[in-house]
């Protein structure tokens, strides 16, 4: 968000962490 300020909030849920990388399932970003 440091990047991004008008971003308030993230949620990533679940996260699937795999031996290439990561995967979110489902997020939400609140503005």
């Amino acid at each position: 968000a440091h990047d991004l300020p008008e971003i308030a909030e993230i949620e990533i849920n679940p996260l699937r962490v795999l031996s290439k990388g990561a995967v979110a399932v489902d997020v939400r970003v609140k503005l």
